[in-house]
């Protein structure tokens, strides 16, 4: 016993002590055999005293007691210590008790990491983007993290228990065995799936999942699962007070694989993530990262460690960012977004390409950890600069095929002037000159030749309106204001609409070299109008044209009527809608349809002026 690091002595029903052992010159830098016949009292000063006397009244009173002290020693070191009193009954009568006090500073310090370890890795499960499911052998889910619930729709109590197959769509059940029985075999099982949603629509998601060595299963993350508690109280006698010892250096090395198994599973989650994972120092320095992030960055995992983040960012962004997770830490947040715009990284090879990120903090005893989730958009953002792009030529597309349009409306407009109308007043002059050189037809046939003749005038004005539908003369020959106002007039007459147009002088003058605005406005008009006649119920229709600030020109109409609603904008074949903007934005301006029942609707139009936009007139393209 004289080499036992655990603390041995026996005390009587007094306090004074028969018995001690070496370690206590080693706990309180006394030689033990002085101790024989001290108080315990002065051994352990009124503090400690004062913290076991409660003990000390149990075990003279017959009770055996467990308990777990901090024990001050020489130097000033401090001690976690696990005190077990046991009783010396003899007839009845407790005549002293034995005492071990046993060094857990070890186990305690264990415990504490691995409880900080926990914290960490659990932030890593939640804040992560994607559903992370954990299932027991049996493929019973034990755990599930909140982004799984919401993308599902259930409550958390909800999925667990559930198995995979639960959540399937009935389509997929017959893939299931083949896909088990891969993952069983081992490796990271990736495939898409359909499942359903509570409310039982279906949602299409990638799974990531893998077997871990314990044979439960994990889709990307796993949850930490309580541990067992270490260092249980075990009653122990004189005798078995090696074995005790023995059982608690066992229940240490119990808690220490604990830990490494724990680190391992986490670690095959922390490698499966589809997202690149970094954790940083307060100095930015990468401590950790993932399969994932390695591979977006173009490098190995072990090449990123205890290098700076700044390694990864790109020259210029590197003080803000620096700024960014200074503020970050500084702040009471526990996780957010980076960046307020495009946020750019820095592959290994000198790459640039845009990501998405979060970062979370996360304060692991006294050291600051910043870990960042990043996506690669790379494709997203190509899909967008291929969408501008093909948006872009379909707008020359639009106004390409308004200018044929309109030049074909010139040319069918000239051909019914040139062509039909004189055909008509042919007809007309004939019919005129038969009734005239027969007079002495009966009148029925002159009525006849009168009804011809009212027909080729009514066919003339037919004629007419339909030249100034396909392309007004007076737009070529007097200018957009007397198109304007003849569309007004035209509109109230036949409509009985009271049609009024304003339109500022400097407007006027200015338009008369931009024959492409001049069409584009006048066709925005007309169509305006169209659907005021249409659907408005309208009364009155105000058409101004003024300057606006910019150098641009300004088209307001505005009618009294039932007003367009946003659901009226969204109906399917609202192609004269759609036309007006096409029109208007292949000029690079902009238009505003907005009404309500109490207002009526208003139709803006802004478009720059020639002085004020290099735009190449393509009207005669």
């Amino acid at each position: 016993m004289a080499n036992l690091p655990s603390m041995l002595a026996y005390w009587d029903a007094n306090l004074r002590c028969r018995f001690a052992n070496q370690a206590y010159r080693h706990w309180f830098g006394v030689d033990p055999n002085s101790l024989v016949g001290t108080s315990l009292r002065d051994l352990l000063g009124p503090e400690l005293f004062a913290l076991n006397e409660p003990h000390i009244r149990a075990v003279l009173s017959g009770q055996e007691q467990l308990f777990e002290r901090s024990v001050p020693g020489p130097g000033g070191v401090t001690r976690e210590s696990l005190a077990n009193y046991v009783p010396d009954i003899v007839e009845g009568t407790v005549v002293g008790f034995l005492v071990q006090v046993m060094d857990i500073t070890k186990v305690k310090a264990t415990h504490d990491a691995l409880k900080e370890a926990e914290e960490y890795l659990r932030q890593l499960f939640e804040l992560s983007h994607e559903g992370i499911l954990v299932a027991d052998e049996a493929g019973r889910y034990t755990d599930v993290n909140d982004s799984c619930c919401h993308m599902l729709g259930y409550a958390r109590t909800e999925i667990i228990g559930k198995t995979f197959e639960d959540l399937l769509a009935p389509s997929e059940l017959h893939r299931l065995p083949t896909a088990r029985a891969e993952m069983l075999a081992g490796g990271v099982h990736v495939q898409e799936w359909m499942l359903l949603r509570r409310d039982g629509t279906a949602l299409p998601v990638e799974v990531r999942a893998r077997r871990l060595s314990d044979g439960r299963r994990v889709g990307l993350l796993l949850d930490i699962t309580d541990h067992k508690r270490i260092l249980a109280a075990e009653r122990a006698t004189a005798m078995q007070l090696e074995e005790t010892v023995a059982e608690r250096t066992a229940e240490l090395r119990q808690a220490t694989n604990d830990l490494q198994v724990s680190e391992a599973r986490l670690r095959g989650i922390f490698d499966s993530a589809s997202e690149g994972i970094i954790t940083t120092d307060a100095n930015q320095i990468i401590v950790e990262a993932n399969a994932a992030a390695a591979r977006m960055f173009r490098c190995q995992v072990g090449d990123m460690l205890g290098t700076s983040v700044e390694l990864f960012i790109p020259q210029r962004y590197r003080a803000a960012h620096a700024q960014e997770v200074h503020k970050f830490g500084e702040g009471t947040s526990g996780a957010r977004p980076m960046g307020q715009q495009e946020v750019v990284a820095l592959r290994a090879d000198g790459q640039e390409f845009p990501i998405e990120a979060s970062i979370s903090q996360v304060t692991v005893g006294s050291q600051k950890l910043f870990t960042v989730i990043h996506r690669d958009v790379t494709s997203q953002a190509q899909m967008l600069a291929d969408l501008r792009s093909a948006h872009a030529e379909l707008e020359k597309l639009v106004s390409a095929m308004d200018r044929v349009q309109e030049d074909e409306r010139k040319r069918i407009s000239r051909e019914i002037h040139d062509d039909l109308q004189q055909t008509l007043t042919a007809i007309k002059m004939n019919v005129t000159a038969i009734a005239l050189a027969h007079l002495e037809l009966p009148s029925s046939e002159h009525a006849l030749l009168s009804e011809v003749a009212a027909l080729a005038d009514t066919a003339m004005d037919s004629t007419r309106r339909i030249i100034r539908d396909l392309r007004p003369p007076m737009i070529d020959e007097l200018g957009l204001v007397a198109a304007l106002e003849s569309l007004a007039n035209q509109t109230a007459q036949r409509h009985r609409i009271e049609c009024r147009v304003d339109v500022s002088p400097n407007v006027s003058t200015a338009l008369q070299q931009k024959p492409s605005i001049t069409t584009c406005l006048y066709r925005v008009t007309q169509e305006a109008l169209n659907n005021v006649v249409r659907h408005a119920n309208a009364t009155r229709v105000d058409i101004t044209l003024e300057d606006a600030p910019g150098g641009q020109v300004l088209l307001r109409i505005c009618d009294d009527g039932v007003g367009l609603l946003d659901a009226d904008r969204k109906k399917a074949g609202s192609f004269g809608l759609l036309g007006m903007r096409e029109r208007v934005r292949a000029l690079g301006g902009r238009i505003s349809i907005h009404g309500s029942p109490a207002n009526g609707t208003t139709v803006e139009v802004t478009v720059s002026m020639p002085s004020a936009q290099k735009v190449v007139d393509r009207s005669a393209d």
